[in-house]
């Protein structure tokens, strides 16, 4: 994706709604109904989505402890257990985690806009 799409995502909403299902693994499944990994534009948001999702499927809790086990190496690459912990004190609840999520879609659907123009004008 092109530098100038930075201004295509909610950064705040996707650290929130990350943060939400980490405090609450019960808001998950009504988060996914709404959003994937794909509807997030960080990198990190969209590895630490994919490890939340794959613990709940699996049946196992989604806390600060497991996710950072679950990521192995990769959390440096996420922001280390530093931001881990940031993301669940953005988030005072999470009551708010389907908001979130209603933030987070229309930004992946303008971003795929976005392309999907570029790609008509180029060809």
């Amino acid at each position: 994706m092109e530098s100038n799409d930075t201004a295509m995502y909610d950064d705040d909403a996707e650290a929130s709604v990350l943060g939400s299902i980490i405090l609450d693994n019960g808001c998950f499944e009504v988060v996914r109904e709404i959003i994937g990994p794909e509807s997030f534009y960080r990198p990190a948001h969209r590895t630490l989505f994919e490890v939340i999702e794959k613990l709940i499927r699996e049946k196992k809790a989604a806390d600060i402890v497991s996710v950072k086990d679950a990521l192995g190496d990769r959390l440096m690459d996420v922001g280390g257990q530093p931001y881990l912990v940031q993301l669940l004190e953005t988030v005072p609840s999470s009551a708010q985690a389907l908001t979130y999520a209603g933030i987070i879609r229309p930004w992946q659907q303008r971003r795929a806009i976005k392309r999907l123009l570029a790609e008509v004008s180029e060809g």
